[in-house]
């Protein structure tokens, strides 16, 4: 026979209340899954027959659930990618055919190596702008302007002083050593004096 234990009636009630609250809140699946989750955090040993059925049934749908999120943040990525990889084309499509626009406007390839380390210095993604800022930083050379009449008589000896031009005279045109000079000589003057 069970041992009788004497209680007041106000722990009677509360007692009573409790079992009542217990009994409503387990007959409930969600609520009594709760209460053997709260159970399982303190006492890992306690046997939980709905926690561990709905562990059994839940594994397989987070696992799918978890590669089904896994592809949408591929396919997302691989989406912001491409995205992201066609805007660089344009963009270098671009700065390209501006730089193509810049040698049919007779730039040197010296002058589009400035173009394109401005761009780069400055974050310019137009090469006609940063061809602009160039030239303002670089203006074309002033061109020599000859300080004779313009006009060679060649009948007269050349004035003092231009000794390569006196030699030539006197041999008549015929010391190639002395035309090959004067011919580097002319063009290196040439040369001294290109825009860009």
């Amino acid at each position: 026979m069970p041992k009788m234990i004497e209680i007041d009636e106000e722990q009677f009630v509360k007692d009573t209340k409790l079992r009542e609250t217990v009994a409503k809140i387990m007959s409930n699946p969600d609520a009594a899954l709760k209460v053997e989750e709260a159970l399982k955090m303190v006492d890992p040993a306690a046997r939980t027959p709905r926690l561990d059925q709905a562990k059994v049934v839940q594994e397989p749908v987070a696992a799918l659930r978890k590669e089904i999120d896994d592809l949408k943040a591929a396919n997302d990525k691989s989406n912001s990618d491409r995205v992201a990889a066609e805007a660089r084309a344009r963009l270098h499509e671009g700065v390209q055919s501006g730089l193509n626009d810049l040698r049919r406007a007779g730039w040197t390839d010296d002058g589009i190596k400035g173009v394109e380390k401005i761009m780069e210095e400055k974050g310019i993604l137009d090469p006609a702008v940063a061809a602009a800022f160039f030239e303002k930083q670089h203006p074309p050379q002033t061109p020599v302007k000859p300080g004779g009449s313009g006009a060679w008589n060649f009948m007269d000896m050349p004035a003092e002083g231009d000794d390569d031009l006196k030699k030539l005279v006197e041999t008549k045109g015929q010391n190639e050593g002395l035309t090959q000079k004067m011919a580097i000589d002319a063009l290196n003057e040439v040369r001294g004096t290109s825009r860009r």
